[in-house]
């Protein structure tokens, strides 16, 4: 995103919202547990990923919050924060997706767009959680692949 942001000579900020401490199947999983890079208990996640801001040439445009989703939501509406486009990738499971939706859609500037990704049958909590918000703001979600997307009415 940033990479197109910049091709297109926008003057653009991309905040990254994470804890960066893995997912409940990064931890329940040998094979997933590796991508954590757990050094003395801990994972190093972030490490890697201000290694890959920095080497993109993005450092400038990227601003990571390594806060939980919760946290960093009730923390930008204080700060009257709108965006344009919010990206959700919560842990995939029905709640966590739908209170993520709930949450940033109040931050989800008019016209603006909402969207994430893995809309398919493996992960049924993030199919779940994309019909039930829909139903709560009476839209049918723009499905492509297996992204989903929202947009905001103009006011």
């Amino acid at each position: 995103m940033a990479d197109m942001a910049k091709s297109l000579e926008l003057e653009f900020v991309i905040l990254c919202v994470d804890t960066w401490l893995g997912s409940p199947i990064h931890w329940k999983t040998a094979e997933y547990r590796k991508e954590l890079g757990i050094e003395h208990g801990y994972p190093t996640i972030y490490f890697e990923f201000l290694r890959n801001v920095i080497a993109s040439g993005c450092a400038e445009n990227i601003l990571p919050l390594p806060l939980t989703s919760g946290l960093a939501s009730r923390w930008l509406l204080e700060l009257s924060l709108q965006a344009d486009i919010i990206y959700i990738d919560a842990d995939h499971e029905a709640l966590s997706v739908y209170t993520d939706m709930i949450d940033y859609w109040n931050l989800v500037r008019p016209g603006g767009v909402m969207f994430g990704d893995d809309y398919i049958a493996d992960w049924l909590g993030v199919v779940q959680a994309v019909q039930k918000f829909g139903a709560k703001v009476s839209q049918t979600p723009l499905i492509f692949e297996e992204k989903w997307l929202f947009k905001k009415g103009t006011v």
